[in-house]
């Protein structure tokens, strides 16, 4: 008996946040019992909001900086390899310098990739909706 009159409590008091945020709700619980009857309604009130009237506003031409991004192309380049050499040992135990490369030129080629840039860009001037 009381979890039937208490579970429409709950919701109600669940729902009732809502129903002062919504202007368009309609809740009933009701419960009947041998000695008589019980209920419970949530109604939405008349309340909307006020529409305010929209104005043009001129917005005037000025620049703007933006964000772009940009394609930067890979780059190739040379870059000088210098000769390696090492240290042996003849069997008499002294030592002598060889060159285990020569030096050479070597061809890099780094990727291209994309770069954030701030870019200034002109914005022609315009009317513009707002509401007060």
């Amino acid at each position: 008996m009381f979890a039937k009159i208490l579970l429409p409590l709950v919701l109600a008091a669940a729902l009732a946040p809502n129903a002062r945020a919504s202007s368009d709700i309609e809740v009933r619980f009701g419960q009947r019992t041998r000695h008589g009857s019980f209920s419970i309604g949530i109604f939405g009130g008349g309340h909307h909001e006020h529409e305010c009237e929209t104005r043009r506003v001129w917005i005037p031409a000025h620049y703007e900086t933006r964000e772009q991004k940009i394609w930067v192309e890979g780059v190739e380049q040379q870059v000088w390899v210098a000769p390696v050499y090492d240290w042996r040992y003849d069997p008499c135990g002294r030592p002598y310098r060889v060159q285990l490369e020569v030096g050479h030129w070597k061809t890099i080629c780094t990727p291209g990739h994309f770069e954030c840039q701030n870019v200034q860009v002109w914005v022609c001037g315009r009317y513009e909706e707002r509401r007060d």
